[in-house]
């Protein structure tokens, strides 16, 4: 996996949303199964360098469950469990779903938070 790739991984998590980022996803592992050679323990280090990526932004998003030390531990206990292409591939979009399901909930909360604040201020400015 090159640099250009990863970088697009990262890009698509930060602005494009959880749609874009599974497509990518998808694109990879279909990249990975074009390619029979590759080694196992290769293909499982681009999935743990995935995960670190999502890991890094659940943590400057402040996401609880990817702040904790040991969310890496046990995300690589389950990552080399995996004994097949698919089982990875849904391993990192469980994470993706963490992610973006947060981001989407903490997207709600500020609208609604906009928007009570704006009936706030409506009721103190009426007659």
């Amino acid at each position: 996996m090159d640099d250009d790739r990863s970088g697009s991984f990262t890009l698509s998590l930060q602005q494009e949303g959880s749609h874009q980022a599974k497509i990518w996803l998808a694109d990879l592992t279909s990249d990975i199964r074009k390619r029979p050679d590759t080694l196992v323990s290769y293909t499982k280090g681009i999935y743990l360098q995935l995960y670190q990526t999502v890991q890094q932004i659940g943590k400057e998003s402040g996401i609880p469950a990817f702040k904790q030390e040991m969310a890496l531990g046990t995300y690589v206990e389950r990552l080399y469990a995996c004994q097949t292409l698919e089982e990875l591939q849904l391993l990192l979009s469980g994470e993706l779903e963490i992610l973006f399901d947060y981001l989407e909930s903490r997207r709600g909360n500020s609208i609604i938070r906009r928007i009570t604040s704006s009936e706030i201020i409506g009721i103190a400015n009426s007659p």
